[in-house]
């Protein structure tokens, strides 16, 4: 796992905190008092928030109305003019675009 962000490796650390005091808790090396507690679900926010920031900027870029556009020998084809269909986003991610025929004129 590479570790790009800092509040990745807060995260990391975060983690592992829990993990080993709930460890320390079960085997008894340290008292399950109020500070043992409040350190754990302090922990385990700092946990829980750092993970969201950490994996909430990866978004795939997505084709939406006026994003898509395609030259067809001297025609300019959108979604906005009409000339491009766009299918829904298939299982495995694919999506079809399809360029409606254009009206050639006959000179």
């Amino acid at each position: 796992m590479k570790l790009e962000k800092p509040s990745q490796i807060l995260a990391l650390f975060a983690w592992a905190f829990i993990f080993v005091e709930a460890a320390f808790l079960v085997i008894r090396v340290i008292p399950a008092d109020g500070l043992s507690w409040s350190l754990f679900a302090l922990f385990f926010l700092i946990a829980t928030m750092a993970s969201a920031v950490a994996n909430g900027g990866s978004k795939k870029p997505t084709i939406g109305k006026g994003n898509l556009i395609v030259k067809v020998g001297d025609e300019i084809c959108t979604v906005d003019n009409g000339k491009l269909l766009i299918s829904p986003e298939q299982k495995d991610g694919t999506i079809f675009v399809y360029i409606l025929p254009l009206n050639k004129k006959k000179q």
